[in-house]
């Protein structure tokens, strides 16, 4: 996305980085070759934002 409005910028910026942290997104790790997901206080194997049905046809 290209955007000419400076105020416009700041504000999309910043609604990027509220939406990102860590609070509010999974950070993907490589651990002895599998993923595995986080978010600083909890540690999963397999997405724990899929459904079941989701990790079957995966």
């Amino acid at each position: 996305m290209l955007v000419y409005s400076p105020l416009l910028a700041r504000q999309l910026n910043a609604i990027f980085e509220r939406q990102s942290a860590g609070e509010r997104a999974w950070i993907v790790l490589l651990d002895d070759d599998r993923l595995a997901w986080t978010d600083g206080s909890a540690e999963f194997a397999s997405d724990p934002m899929a459904s079941s049905g989701q990790r079957f046809r995966a």
